[in-house]
């Protein structure tokens, strides 16, 4: 068995690329090598390679138009057997220029022939003198039969039609699974990245929050730092300041000395007679400067050390507010005791006010109870000048036990 074609395609069945011909022949050199050939060319650079009379099945599907398929019928009878049969594709479409439809009347009026007539119509025609058996039913049979016989083959068409049409669509309906599982699996994915972004993101502003106050924190201490250092800044100008006023004092005095100096060297070169005088004036001066100098060096000791202490201040202001902290701790603590106390004693008031009640209605009870022994012994109840109710109330009962 021999295809022969260009796999270019052409005017009516349309043009193709490479891919078309690679995929035809990885297909039949999987299925079909062992029986098959793949002969690119086209249909008269071919005829060449066959001998006349050894071709029993001839399909011929080219260019679409008249004399294109009576050419290529004529040119290969040749090659043609006894017992030859030809199909001829498309004898049913008449449009876009296809003439087989009129080539398949004429082979009619030539041959005997068998028409499918579903789809784009399929011509099989009986060149060869001799008739297989298989075939004889369709060029013997009578019009009738010759029809039911194309029914039933349109009837397997459109089977295999429907039964190809449905794998396709199987297959499309696969191919849309496995691509709604590719893109659910992409969703899913895209999902925990935006998850896992909106996480980063939470994050990153949790660490952004962190850092704003970190910062603010630090801007804190750097503004009280700026402020304790323009305080130091403040006490330090004042004290450069006392310092270059001191130094300019001493500069003026050391430059009154200078020119006192150059005067009584003038005046020890025109008066010999107080040079020593002189010299011991100078001498007192230059001391003078030196004490001067001296003070300087101690007032610049004593600029270090007031520095020294504005930072124990400082350090000792921070103690002191510390300690007055925990002082007004101490004075919340003593206050509530106090108001505990003063509840106490606010209580006791009134246990000593119903005791000093209680006491008076003992007394009252008594003196009735004196006055009524009183009467009952005769109006005259004897009372010892010294010791006073108490006696009376000894002798009238006995001895009062203290409790």
């Amino acid at each position: 068995c021999y295809a022969v074609d260009t796999w270019r395609g052409d005017e009516h069945a349309g043009f193709y690329g490479e891919e078309v011909f690679a995929k035809l022949n990885e297909l039949h050199e999987r299925r079909y090598s062992g029986f098959s050939r793949l002969i690119r060319s086209t249909f008269d650079e071919a005829l060449p390679h066959f001998s006349d009379g050894t071709v029993d099945l001839l399909h011929i599907d080219g260019r679409h138009r008249y004399q294109d398929v009576a050419h290529d019928f004529e040119s290969w009878l040749p090659k043609l057997s006894d017992r030859a049969v030809v199909l001829l594709h498309d004898i049913n479409v008449r449009e876009r220029g296809f003439g087989v439809w009129q080539f398949w009347a004429d082979l009619q009026a030539r041959y005997r022939c068998f028409e499918f007539a579903h789809g784009y119509g399929l011509g099989v025609v009986q060149v060869g003198r001799l008739v297989a058996a298989p075939l004889r039913p369709l060029f013997d049979s009578t019009a009738p039969d010759k029809v039911a016989i194309a029914q039933i083959y349109a009837q397997l068409g459109l089977l295999s039609t429907a039964s190809h049409e449905l794998a396709e669509a199987r297959t499309a309906l696969r191919e849309r699974e496995a691509r709604i599982a590719v893109l659910e699996r992409d969703r899913a994915a895209e999902r925990d990245a935006l998850a896992e972004a909106e996480s980063w993101a939470r994050d990153r502003e949790a660490t952004i929050e962190f850092l704003r106050a970190d910062i603010r924190r630090l801007q804190e201490v750097a503004a009280a730092a700026s402020l304790r250092e323009e305080e130091l800044q403040r006490i330090g100008d004042q004290f450069a300041g006392l310092r270059e006023e001191e130094l300019q004092r001493i500069r003026n005095q050391l430059a009154g000395l200078h020119e006192a100096v150059t005067q009584f060297e003038r005046e020890a070169e025109e008066r010999s007679a107080g040079e020593a005088a002189m010299r011991r004036e100078i001498v007192a001066a230059f001391e003078a400067a030196r004490r001067s100098s001296e003070t300087a060096a101690q007032d610049a000791a004593a600029l270090v050390l007031a520095q020294r202490r504005a930072t124990e201040a400082e350090q000792a202001a921070e103690r002191g507010a510390r300690e007055a902290e925990q002082s007004a701790a101490a004075l919340e603590s003593v206050e509530r005791r106090a108001s505990d106390a003063e509840v106490k004693v606010v209580a006791l008031s009134g246990e000593i006010a119903g005791i000093k009640t209680e006491l008076a209605d003992s007394r009252q009870v008594g003196r009735a109870a004196l006055h009524a022994l009183a009467v009952s012994n005769g109006g005259y109840a004897y009372r010892e000048p010294r010791l006073g109710w108490r006696h009376t109330i000894q002798r009238l009962f006995g001895a009062i036990r203290r409790q």
